[in-house]
Order: C-alpha cells, then structure tokens, then sequence
C-alpha cells in the first residue's frame, strides 16, 4: 500500500557531527523487432502494435490522399467552393507567392538563419541595457519604459538608451519575429486573405472594407485589421542557445528509448507522453517524422476580455512538443499564433486562420533552415503538425463536422448516431420506450462492443462521406447530406501536405480538460441539485431520488456540502493549485476549469458520502466508478492495466447512469449529452495518442488569463491583446536566444552543504528552514530508530559496527523538495492558519541511507468502504501513539488527508485526496500498492 503520513524532516548525527551519505535513424529496420499483436480489452481495442513502431511499416492502409483539384470543380455550393479554394492556395503553398506576408529582407533572413553566437548581436552594452528594461517592465505600459527611460538619462547621460519604438524594432530584428497585418470586416465576419485578398467588402454583411472617416482617392484605410504572428523565426529562435537545442532533443532520444523497448520486450508497458501513442509511432515508421524535424500543436480557444461586457475573441497558439513535458508548456515555448477579434463570432474562420496555415504549409514543403547550436550546424527540419486541439465548439471551425448537436454528433468521428428530442441528438445508448422518431429508432448500442475492432478506418470513412457532401446540387440536399454524413464543409487542414499531418480526422485529437473538468462535473450537478431542464407535462425533480440537493427540505444538506468543501481548503497543500470554493454560493458565479476537476475528482468521493445515504447511495457508487476512470485518465503515465480498468469503469458508469437517470423515457434523453459518448473514447485514444492530460486545452487557457489580465486599453482591447501577444513572442525568442534575459533563471542560490541534498540524483533536496543546531533525540524517537535500525540489520545483514543511539542528536529540517516539483513541510515549520503540506505518499524499502524522517502511520484504509466506492474512498485515521522512521527518498508525493464522517465514531477519519494528474493508489487486499514495484509499503505520520 501506498503510504500515506505526516513527516517530520530530521539528519541524524553523532556527536552533532554529520553523517552524510551522499544517435541511430528511426527507419533502422530490424524486421524481428516485436510481433504484431493485438490487446484486446473489455469495450475497445488496443491500437499499438509493436512490430509496426519497431520499424516495420504497418499492415494498415495509409490515410486515402483526398483529391483537392478534383471535389473543387465538382462542387457547387459557393460557400463550399469558397472553402476549396482556400484549401487549395493552402495545397500551393509557397514562401514566394502573393500570400506569405514577408517582404524580401524577411524572406532573406527565414531561410538563411544567423550562425554567429548571440553574444556577438548583443555586444553594444546600451542596446543590452535597453532590452533587459524593456524585458524587464513585463506588463508594465509603454509609458513606464518612457518614464524609467528618462529617470535613467537624466542621472547617466553618456548613456543611450533606445526609445520605446527604437527598442521594439530592435528586438524584432534580432529575434526575426513577424507580425503579418491583414484587414478584416469589422463585425468579424471574415478576414481578407487567401481568395478574399480583393474583396473590397464583406461577403457575408456587405460591410464596406474601408474606412470612410480615414480613407482618400490615394490610400485607403481599412476599417480593422487582425495579426498574425508567423510560426519559423519563432522555432528557429528556440534552437540559438546551445542549452536549449540540447534540451529539445527529447522527443528523439525518448523514442528511441521507445524503440529499444520495444525491441526488447515487443511491448510497451506504460503510455507515457504523445510518444507511446501508436499515431504517433506509427507516423515515425513510415519516415514521416525524423530526428531534427519538429512536431508540433495547433490549440484554438475562445475568450471573453471582459465579463461585464460582450468582448470576445479567438487565440491560436503553436506548442513546440520537442521538449519534456516539464518544459514544453512553459511560456517560453508556447507560441502565440494568431487572434481574431470580436465581439460577434466569426462566420468564416478559415479566412483568419489561412495566414498562419500557410506559412506553416510553406515550410513543412520547403523544410525550415535552424541553426542548431548545441550540434552547432544547419540542419534543415520538416514541421509535423501532430495534434490539432479546440472544445467542442471551436473544434467544427477547424475539422468541418457538424458539432455536439448533430445526429453525427462524435468529434472523432467514430461514426455514432445521436437520438432525436426537439431538434437536438442526444447520446442515448438505450433506445426510448414508445420512441418511433426516423433516423433516432436504432436498436441499443453496446458500449462493451463500440469501439471494438473498428471496421474502417475514420479517414477512409471521411474521404467517403465527403464526396456525399461535395456532389450536393443544392441547399436543400446539402442539408439532408450533412445530417447523414456529420460533414459540414471540408477542413482547412485537407490543404497540408499528407506526409506532415496525421490525416483528417486523425489529427483532432480530444480535449480532456473541457470533457473532464467542465462538461461531465457540471452535468452531475445539474442532476444532483435538480437544475437539469425537464418536460414540466411529464417530470419534475420532486420525484428525482438523485436531487439531493434540491428544494427546501435539502437546502441544510446542501449549504453544509457546500461549506465543507470550503472547509477542504485548509487541508490541500499549496501545490494542489487554486482549491475549490463553497459550490453552493459559486456554482452560479464561474466556477472554474480547475476548481470542477478538484472537486468532483478528488474531493468527491469522501464529501459526497454522507449527502446520498442509505438506498441513494447506488448513486453515489454510480459517480465513483467515474471517479475512478477519470483519475486514471487525468494522469500523466498510464500502465495498459490501469488503461483497461478505467475503460471497464467508464462502461460500467454509463450503463448504470442510463439505468438510473435516464431509464429509457424520451422525455429524458436531453439528459444523455455528448460529452458522455466523449468518455468512451477516453481510453482508446490514450492508447493512438498517449495520456490526454499531456496535450489537453489548459495551457491556451492560462495564456489567455496571462493576455487578458496585460490589457491596459479597454477602448480598444482586441488592438491591444494582439500588442501583448506580439510582445510575448518577442521577448520569448529572445530569452530562448539568450538565457541571461530571463531574470528567474538567473537568480542565484548560495552554494549548499553536502548534507543539504538528500538523494542529488533523484532530485531530492532540502530548502532553508531548519534547526540551527542539532538537538538530542527523545526517548520516543530513540525507540522509533532503534526499530528502524533493527529491520535493516534484519533485511542486509551488519555491515558497521553498532552505533550507540545515547549520542545521537537530530537537526530537524523544515522542508523538502520532491522529485516531482511538490515540497514537503515537517511540522515544525508549518503555521496553523496555512495550508497542511506535511501528509505525504511513500514507499517503503529497506535501503543503507540517510538522511531520515521520523512519521507517524495512518491506519490502513476501510476495506469495505474502498470496496464500495470502486476504489476511490480511502477512509483512514491516524494511530497517534505510532512513531517510525523511513528514508526520506522514499516520499513519493505530498498529498491532503481530509476529514469526513462516516459511522465509525471511535476516530476521527480523513479521506486521501491526491492532485489530479499524479499517478494515484490502488489499494490490494494483501496490503500492497499495485503502483509499486517489489518494495514494502506502508503509511506512517512523525512528530
């Protein structure tokens, strides 16, 4: 079992003295590397197959080449052959054509990138001074730069210090960075690139493109304009610093770990990473990914500025996927792409997105010249755009289906047929009783089969069905075809080259963090506090047993639930993240992304007990089992065991959800939504693609908070979002370029003693806080580590001479700092009113090492509770007379103990609660955690 305790940090001395103890080609074929095989698992089918990745290309079909040229002419739409002829100006792409946006000087420099070291361009000591103030304001205005500016003058006039207009331009010569204007409609209908490049107005409103306050006879002025910042310079920045090229090297030398693996073992244990998915192991097979091409992401979201007032807007953003996951997401690395003004939604997206896409499908043609510094040459590098992310609304602009409303409602395609009420489909997998609606009255679906064996490929399956779609004569047959096919126009994406992309839809891959963390959280709730819309003639949530928190007679449960989980705060460390708020004050008011996730996933469990008890408590199993789903799902390394079982319980969940809420009234199919087909492709996916959590929406969404909270215009917030966006891409190419700019990596630390690391190369380490000098040990802690002592001389055998525990002492340490990023805290450094960070995970073997750390255990967990709650409730107490000592590299994580009631009244219990994304416990009768691997468990708590 997986411990779980509150530490006390302690090094033991004698006599207060220290003790310390301190590149091969993808394409190598070896055609006996692996077998082919298939695992089969209950509900889906496992995707990997190890021959292919090991470097034998795969038996299955390549993605069909759609014929471009051909379904243009044989369209007859004209919104479709407006569609058309975009994709085919993506399709002919070239740097040197009418729409790239880059004049010669720009041109010049993409394709013959700098060799020289960027100490060499930073040698003017004014200019370095004038963009480490500049780098350094951050968010402040450009008046602050002015104003510093002139203060510094005054007192150093030999200086000269770059104006504000000076320095920008200087930084974008030195980075490369690109911003391509184009104008726009002002009501954001579409943008004038590609085919509407002359349009002189608006196809869609007839709004005039110019402006009749600021245009002449000579020059004329459009209305708006959006930016779009050019994706090369940006990469080749990333490759000037020798640190940096050296840590993008990740993903190649990861794969061929991958790849030795495999040829070893003819299997993959773990999903670990996009890496371990077979899409793309498979691409790699067939040499469509090499070792110095770059694979990329496309993530495109929307975001309100303002929440007082109608002001939305679109961002894209590119994630360079080269570098760990530890990296890759930092703002250094992700690249802004795009924004598209509001505040009305565009009608023509692929207008906005159509510079950025061909500037990306220039250079995946043409490949991208980088000076790599750590191998300190040219190289030349095919982009390969791997994943294209959005939700689900945003997703239709980008893949062409018809959206979560449609009969073909699945956004990957996987060919499931929604169930008509009203004029929306619903996922109902059981058909209604007394249900006769054409097109919705299919036999039910069985889950355990759905995606088994899946008979065609989406992609093949795609090419098929748009042909439907493109030989439509007119609107009214469209409309029929498109509800049949799912297919509402082609994608912008048809326009890449067949060998850097996926395929369509291959390329679409899920987004976890709205399916997860918004859309299944919030309709539970609506459920569970009686807010689902209902037929009035035919139900009320009076008669719902599952609306616990419904009406007056539950307004006491439900304020109580709600403080409760206001009350949880205390106990979840700081690392956790943002802690939920009282749901029943702020459920109205936006609760966020993560507050959703953390509470129904990792506090659901234990405070949703007591509020569905007796015979409601079916419902509560219900939830666990998908608990118990998603916090696999959410986690960063996935074992295919653990991929299996969540699977199972996600099937489970919604069979008995469809039992239980729904039960087969037409009345109630609203309550079947989308996002529930969504998760019985949760575990499929993991296996084409790897964890989803490594590549969902959340980084988009912390850009936008990051951009929006920098806006210091609100007159004019899309002009001054665009400014910000540009400025992040600057001053990230330049702190890749030079590292010495970016201030946080060049805060200096005072040198440690030996004793202050406790395993360097694992990545343990004390921080400052401890005892200024070492302290004799207490009775209680003598007998814990003469019981400690004893089991190591047990397990290995007397290797030293005995050591007398009368002179002893122990200097306490405050705090550790895990492997994982989380720091630990002891006891005695940690405050009452702060958040408890001293309940930690362990595992426990019996190794030779110090230093050490003195717990007190929790009890094993409440088998029959754990049982009940499919795993999810690990109802414990802490046994306070209990003193032991562990190594303390063995902490896995920290962790938060909760306190709940159930009907054992001898203890005060508290419920494990773990962060979302971290490998969770899994509790075996023999007392053993199945995530460990051959050593003792246990769990423990010190003084």
């Amino acid at each position: 079992m997986s411990g779980i305790l509150q530490e006390h940090l302690g090094t033991i001395h004698e006599e207060n003295e220290f003790s310390s103890d301190e590149e091969s080609d993808w394409l190598g074929q070896d055609n006996n590397a692996g077998q082919d095989s298939q695992g089969h698992q209950q509900g889906f089918t496992a995707q990997t197959n190890p021959g292919d990745a090991a470097g034998e290309p795969p038996d299955r079909p390549e993605p069909p080449i759609i014929d471009i040229s051909r379904l243009a002419d044989a369209t007859s739409l004209d919104e479709l052959k407006l569609t058309w002829k975009f994709i085919e100006a993506i399709r002919d792409a070239s740097l040197d054509d009418e729409h790239s946006g880059l004049n010669k000087d720009q041109l010049r420099r993409l394709r013959n990138p700098s060799v020289n070291k960027v100490e060499e361009e930073l040698s003017d000591p004014d200019l370095r001074a004038s963009l480490d103030l500049y780098i350094s304001l951050g968010n402040s205005s450009g008046e602050t730069y002015t104003v510093v500016r002139d203060i510094w003058m005054r007192r150093h006039p030999e200086d000269k210090i770059l104006s504000l207009d000076e320095v920008k331009k200087r930084a974008m010569e030195i980075t490369g960075i690109q911003e391509v204007a184009h104008d726009m409609c002002p009501n954001s209908c579409c943008a004038y690139t590609g085919p509407l490049k002359n349009a002189q107005s608006c196809p869609h409103c007839k709004t005039s493109r110019w402006d009749p306050n600021k245009s002449t006879a000579k020059k004329k002025v459009a209305r708006q304009k959006f930016h779009t910042i050019l994706l090369g310079p940006q990469i080749q920045a990333l490759y000037r610093d020798p640190g940096g090229a050296k840590a993008m090297e990740y993903r190649h030398s990861l794969t061929e770990a991958i790849r030795n693996e495999l040829k070893a073992t003819g299997d993959i244990n773990f999903q670990q990473d996009f890496l371990s998915g077979s899409a793309y192991l498979e691409a790699c097979a067939k040499g469509h990914i090499k070792e110095d091409d770059m694979t990329l992401m496309f993530s495109i979201d929307g975001a309100q500025l303002y929440e007082s007032k109608q002001s939305d807007c679109w961002i894209y953003i590119w994630v360079i996927m080269e570098n760990s996951p530890d990296k890759r997401y930092k703002k250094r690395y992700v690249l802004p792409g795009g924004f598209i003004p509001g505040p009305e939604k565009p009608k023509n997206v692929d207008s906005f997105l159509f510079p950025g896409i061909h500037h990306l499908a220039a250079i995946q043609k043409e490949g991208l010249k980088i000076w790599n510094a750590h191998k300190q040459k040219l190289v030349i590098s095919y982009l390969f755009l791997l994943i294209v992310n959005a939700d689900g609304p945003g997703m239709t602009y980008l893949n062409g289906l018809v959206g979560h409303q449609g009969k073909m409602c699945c956004r990957l395609f996987c060919g499931y047929t929604g169930r008509l009420k009203g004029s929306h489909y619903y996922t109902a997998n059981l058909r209604p009783l007394a249900y006769d609606r054409p097109g919705s009255n299919h036999i039910d679906v069985d889950l355990r089969r759905l995606h088994q064996g899946d008979k065609i490929a989406p992609s093949v399956r795609y090419a098929e069905e748009l042909e439907k779609v493109i030989r439509c004569r007119n609107e009214t047959q469209f409309e029929r075809v498109r509800l049949e096919t799912g297919i509402s126009k082609p994608s912008l994406f048809i326009g890449l080259s067949p060998n850097r992309i996926l395929g369509i839809p291959e390329s679409f891959f899920m987004d976890l963090m709205h399916l997860g963390a918004l859309n299944n959280p919030t309709l539970m709730m609506e459920l569970f506090t009686g807010r689902m819309p209902y037929d009035k003639a035919r139900d009320h949530p009076c008669t719902w047993p599952w609306a616990v928190f419904w009406g007056k007679d539950n307004e006491e449960r439900w304020e109580q639930h709600g403080k409760a989980v206001a009350d949880a705060r205390h106990y979840l460390p700081s690392s956790f993240g943002r802690p939920p708020r009282n749901i029943q004050k702020k459920i109205n008011s936006g609760y966020k992304a993560w507050e959703w996730q953390m509470y129904l996933y990792a506090l659901g469990p234990g405070l949703l007990y007591d509020c569905f008890p007796g015979p409601l408590r079916i419902y509560w199993r219900n939830l666990c089992k998908l608990i118990y789903g998603m916090r696999i799902a959410l986690q960063y390394v996935i074992s295919k065991e653990e991929c299996e079982k969540g699977h199972v319980a996600i099937v489970e969940f919604l069979e008995e959800f469809e039992e239980l809420y729904y039960q087969r009234m037409s009345h109630r199919i609203h309550f079947c939504r989308p996002c529930l087909h969504g998760l019985t492709h949760i575990f499929p996916e993991t296996d084409r693609c790897g964890p989803l959590g490594c590549f969902s929406q959340w980084v988009l969404e912390r850009l936008i908070g990051d951009l929006t909270s920098e806006i210091r215009q609100p007159s004019n917030p899309y002009q001054n979002l665009s400014q910000r966006g540009i400025r992040r891409a600057v001053v990230n190419a330049l702190q890749s370029m030079y590292p010495p700019f970016d201030r946080r990596t060049q805060t200096s630390r005072p040198e440690l003693p030996p004793t202050q690391i406790v395993e360097s190369a694992t990545g343990f380490e004390f921080l400052a806080g401890k005892d200024k000098r070492p302290k004799k040990l207490k009775q209680e802690y003598v007998e814990a580590l003469e019981s400690f002592l004893s089991k190591q001389t047990n397990s290995t055998g007397p290797t030293t001479q005995p050591v007398s525990l009368d002179n002893l002492s122990m200097r306490r340490h405050g705090r550790l700092k895990l492997p994982n990023g989380q720091v630990a805290r002891s006891r005695f450094t940690e405050s009452s009113a702060s958040r408890v960070t001293r309940n930690v995970k362990v595992i426990i073997s019996i190794i030779n090492s110090t230093p050490l750390a003195f717990v007190t255990p929790y009890s094993e967990p409440d088998i029959a509770l754990l049982e009940d709650s499919y795993n999810t409730l690990w109802s414990v107490y802490l046994e306070d007379e209990k003193l032991e000592v562990i190594e303390a590299s063995k902490i896995q994580s920290v962790v938060a103990m909760v306190p709940h009631q159930t009907t054992d009244t001898s203890h005060q219990r508290y419920f494990l609660v773990e962060k979302p994304t971290f490998r969770v416990s899994s509790f075996r009768q023999d007392g053993s955690d199945e995530n460990s691997s051959g050593s003792d468990q246990g769990s423990e708590r010190a003084e």
